[in-house]
């Protein structure tokens, strides 16, 4: 009886411990999918960063539009439809959310990145129309 107690609070401690890591991977990742939502209003200029100290963001995205709020770790989908969907506790949809939101960030840092070395030799690249007068010296 005493093995069968001791196994069942074995089973309970790995069952508390993945719920533990499943809780922490979801904090993680909320605080890394708002820092990212912030970094991308804050390049493109779309969306929004509300003012206050609960720092609030929206950014649509997809047809959707996100809410993260970053002083009390909320994150919110409102789909197409205009139906709001909470995933304070949604692990695989955070999960979801952060692997595509950070695939288009890249994406985008890419597109820029090009875009903009191209535009800097296109602008550089133009010959100058300077002329250089020199000076010579003669010996006394």
């Amino acid at each position: 009886m005493a093995t069968k107690n001791k196994l069942k609070n074995r089973v309970m401690n790995e069952e508390e411990s993945l719920i533990l890591r499943e809780s922490q991977e979801l904090y993680e990742l909320k605080v890394k999918l708002h820092k990212m939502l912030k970094e991308i209003i804050i390049k493109t200029g779309l969306g929004e960063v509300e003012d206050g100290y609960v720092d609030d963001l929206n950014l649509d995205v997809g047809g959707c539009s996100i809410y993260s709020c970053g002083y009390y770790q909320q994150l919110m989908l409102v789909d197409e439809d205009g139906v709001e969907n909470e995933f304070d506790n949604d692990l695989e949809s955070v999960r979801y959310l952060y692997k595509e939101i950070k695939k288009r960030l890249a994406e985008y840092d890419k597109i820029i990145k090009n875009k903009s070395q191209k535009t800097a030799v296109r602008v550089f690249e133009k010959a100058l129309k300077i002329k250089f007068e020199i000076e010579r010296l003669e010996d006394g």
